[in-house]
């Protein structure tokens, strides 16, 4: 194990832009809200504060515990992945054991909303080709109808059941196993070329996360919101918004010139 190097209570250098997006990345799973919102019993707004707020204050108690510890164990040489730096022992093999099973058991958790995410695109595409090669005729929505008469002779629409992420029953399993083939394939490519991980949760957490986390909520409360008074809430999501810009703007430069000059 290397000795320890000089600890810093504060120490803020250029590098701070690199590792910033590590911290957002963190704590980036709003894309998971919607499956666990359909499959609580109560998933009324009271639960899903007590849900939000027990996931994320008992992750930032584990990642101050292991980042503060690590610090002080080996000083300004920390790496970007500690476990690297012990030597190999009883304890560190099974810290090497469960980082193996919290890998495999939270992939299906990122893999799920990127297929769907990814399923959606491809139908929005496939739409937007087939209206503009037949007109509004050719044009098909992922949410099917089905016409139900009511007790005044009126024609109303209902839609079919879906599940979580709004894929009717007709769709194809077998395209849903090429999407999660590709997104098997393409992270497995990423891994084995990308030698660096802090490299990698940097770029995703400056671009993908910052998304996530910062600038589509602001967008999606503004826009939910457009036509109401200005407000705190309303002023506060404009400035998410711009934050969220900033945030990924400054850190992803920071990255890339850290690629460029090597």
């Amino acid at each position: 194990m290397p000795p320890r190097e000089e600890i810093r209570l504060v120490h803020l250098t250029p590098q701070f832009l690199t590792t910033l997006p590590i911290f957002v990345f963190a704590f980036t799973c709003h894309q998971n809200i919607f499956s666990v919102y359909n499959e609580l019993t109560d998933n009324g707004q009271s639960m899903l504060n007590r849900i939000i707020s027990t996931s994320i204050g008992s992750a930032a108690v584990v990642y101050h515990i292991i980042g503060v510890l690590g610090y002080l164990t080996f000083g300004n040489i920390v790496g970007s992945n500690i476990i690297l730096m012990y030597n190999t022992g009883l304890l560190v093999t099974i810290g090497r054991i469960a980082m193996v099973i919290l890998v495999m058991f939270s992939f299906p958790l990122q893999c799920h909303p990127c297929r769907a995410c990814l399923d959606k695109v491809l139908n929005s595409i496939v739409s937007f080709w087939n209206s503009t090669r037949f007109g509004n005729n050719g044009k098909y929505d992922n949410l099917s109808t089905i016409t139900e008469v009511d007790d005044d002779g009126q024609h109303e629409a209902e839609p079919e059941h879906h599940d979580d992420h709004g894929a009717g029953p007709a769709q194809s399993n077998f395209k849903y196993i090429v999407m999660t083939l590709c997104i098997l394939i393409g992270s497995y490519l990423i891994a084995i070329t990308v030698s660096t991980l802090e490299l990698v949760l940097s770029l995703v957490g400056s671009t993908g996360s910052t998304a996530i986390s910062f600038i589509l909520p602001g967008f999606f409360y503004y826009k939910l919101h457009i036509n109401d008074r200005w407000d705190v809430r309303k002023v506060l999501s404009v400035c998410l918004i711009v934050y969220g810009f900033m945030v990924m703007t400054i850190c992803l430069s920071a990255n890339i010139r850290r690629i460029v000059n090597g």
